[in-house]
């Protein structure tokens, strides 16, 4: 072989192994920005579920206060009084519904 196929040889080899350096070195970077991609969407998961929640807690405290709050209009608090227990409180509010509220509910669901 002669010294200038040689060089040329060298050369090739040299620029195979850069492209191969640059493919792994991108192919590294692309799985990098996935699993980043990956972890904001989790992360943003566990996000909205925790304001789901909290939503759904909230939502619960002011039918809690509706039905408790004897400002309130009757047919509002006996409603409220009725997706409270459907949304499964008990305790007081239930309590309270069915001794002061429950004998004026007019509207009966039929089943």
């Amino acid at each position: 072989m002669e010294q200038s196929e040689f060089v040329k040889t060298i050369l090739l080899c040299g620029s195979v192994a850069g492209a191969i350096a640059a493919i792994i070195t991108l192919c590294v970077k692309i799985v990098g920005v996935i699993k980043k991609v990956q972890k904001f969407f989790k992360d943003l998961k566990e996000s909205v579920d925790t304001l789901l929640e909290h939503d759904a807690d909230q939502y619960k405290q002011i039918l809690k206060l509706t039905v408790m709050t004897e400002t309130m209009p009757l047919s509002e608090r006996i409603a409220a009084a009725k997706k409270y227990l459907a949304l499964g409180g008990n305790g007081d509010v239930k309590k309270y519904y069915e001794e002061h509220l429950k004998p004026y509910d007019t509207i009966r669901e039929e089943n």
